[in-house]
């Protein structure tokens, strides 16, 4: 697959020019000033916007992982705890650590990185 950078307005070439001659329906005028942005350039987040999302998703990550597991360990272990409740409960725990693992890391990266560009392979994408 190519990687190609998308876009946020079509190219002036991409713009079906059907208006009579002399007025023109292209959302661009004819100057270099005027062609389109790539979202590379404009969806940069600003430094302490991306130090605050990278610290905040850090800690949703760690307390995530840990209090989902540490459920899961606990009824787990103790007999008296394995209540169709608490079964529940660990399903539930293990929907959430699914969650935070595969979502938290991708949305760290789109922190950090551009987030119109996909990182993360084929795999990660579906």
């Amino acid at each position: 697959m190519e990687n190609e950078t998308t876009l946020l307005f079509p190219l002036p070439s991409e713009v079906n020019d059907t208006a009579p001659s002399g007025t023109s329906n292209s959302p661009y005028n004819s100057n270099e000033a005027d062609l389109p942005i790539l979202l590379s350039d404009r969806m940069e987040l600003q430094l302490y916007l991306r130090v605050t999302c990278l610290i905040c998703l850090s800690l949703i990550f760690v307390v995530g992982t840990i209090g989902n597991v540490m459920v899961m360990m606990v009824i787990s272990c103790a007999r008296d705890m394995r209540t169709s409740t608490n079964i529940f409960l660990v399903n539930l725990s293990i929907a959430d650590l699914l969650v935070v693992v595969i979502c938290t890391p991708t949305a760290l990266i789109e922190v950090t990185h551009h987030p119109e560009r996909w990182i993360l392979g084929f795999y990660l994408c579906k």
